[in-house]
């Protein structure tokens, strides 16, 4: 696989996760007992910015 191969699946892993960060932006989960709620777009959010930070690596 070359590196522009790379950075195109890179390019559509983002485009499909920041699809599923819009599903997940107002969703939120009660979890007993704790203190506040939890984020279900945070992983999302993570993964985000981790193929982006590979993108860059990758076009370095």
């Amino acid at each position: 696989m070359t590196k522009a191969e790379r950075i195109s699946d890179c390019d559509v892993l983002i485009t499909s996760m920041n699809a599923l960060l819009e599903d997940l932006m107002d969703e939120t989960v009660d979890i007993p007992n704790a203190t506040e709620r939890y984020d279900t777009a945070a992983p999302a959010r993570n993964m985000i910015n981790t193929l982006n930070s590979l993108k860059t690596k990758l076009q370095a």
